[in-house]
């Protein structure tokens, strides 16, 4: 008989503010436009323990998985859950997470799994992923206090400091918008009457600890765009420009997925206009 299964050290502590992060009220099918930060992580309800039915093989949990896979996440709560699952015929035991892609992608999701397990099988000190350390930057803001409708604004609100804004190229593909890099996020209309749809930006600066500037990029060649090449932020591998001309504020909580790393002399290219644009510092 194998020994029972701890449970209870996965669910010490408050857990990282990625993990305590959900839907802003009020929650409906029509989308939300920023996050609420809980102060503590209902690990009753996130980190489950279960069992696969006799005679315990891999048919077994696959059909147990394969239910929990079709259920939707709970839109009132932070957007995943973890099943510990015991009862494997062989004596092992089974990890089921999910969480959804608007927290993180598919790359960042390797990388907590990565810093949180060991290719070494006698380590005792691994840590879950929703209680990681965060990095230094990433969580040293409250967000609980986050202007909901700063998650992203066009240059006029944010004139001061996109004045002082100063480029440059320091991309970390670590889960956080950097400069060079490409991520997905909410762009609003130019309008400014609350529509937007999610676009791929390029960040050229840090403005703050928790945000950055950047321009939207299109797949459309429009007058003044400046081209970026074509990568793997685009799924059809096509174009891409970006627009020099309208300076936007992201907010790191803001952003829906990581992208890829734009190649420094395009990098260069784009911020030349773009600071030639706005009188800044290139």
């Amino acid at each position: 008989m194998s020994r029972p299964v701890a449970v209870s050290p996965l669910k010490a502590g408050t857990g990282s503010a990625l993990f305590r992060r959900r839907p802003a009220e009020p929650v409906s099918s029509l989308g939300n436009t920023w996050w609420s930060t809980d102060q503590t992580i209902d690990f009753d309800y996130h980190v489950r323990h279960s069992a696969v039915p006799q005679p315990g093989r891999i048919r077994e949990l696959l059909q147990l998985t394969s239910r929990w896979h079709g259920a939707l996440l709970d839109r009132h709560r932070p957007l995943w859950e973890t099943h510990l699952v015991e009862g494997l015929a062989d004596g092992r035991l089974a990890v089921y997470s999910k969480i959804h892609h608007s927290m993180v992608d598919g790359v960042s999701a390797l990388k907590l799994m990565q810093r949180s397990l060991s290719a070494d099988e006698q380590a005792r000190g691994c840590v879950p992923p929703w209680s990681l350390p965060p990095r230094s930057r990433a969580d040293s803001v409250d967000k609980s206090s986050f202007d909901p409708w700063g998650i992203l604004r066009a240059a006029g609100g944010v004139a001061g400091e996109i004045a002082g804004l100063v480029p440059e190229y320091n991309p970390h593909p670590d889960g956080d918008p950097d400069p060079g890099e490409i991520v997905w996020t909410w762009v609003p209309y130019v309008e400014n009457d609350g529509r937007g749809k999610d676009r791929p930006v390029l960040i050229i600066a840090r403005l703050a600890p928790q945000a950055v500037a950047g321009c939207y990029l299109s797949t459309k060649r429009h007058d003044g765009f400046i081209s970026v090449g074509s990568g793997a932020w685009d799924a059809q591998g096509r174009e891409s420009f970006v627009n020099p001309g309208r300076i936007l504020y992201v907010s790191d909580s803001g952003m829906r997925r990581e992208g890829h790393v734009v190649p420094p002399e395009r990098f260069d290219q784009a911020v030349r206009h773009i600071a030639a644009l706005h009188g800044l510092s290139a």
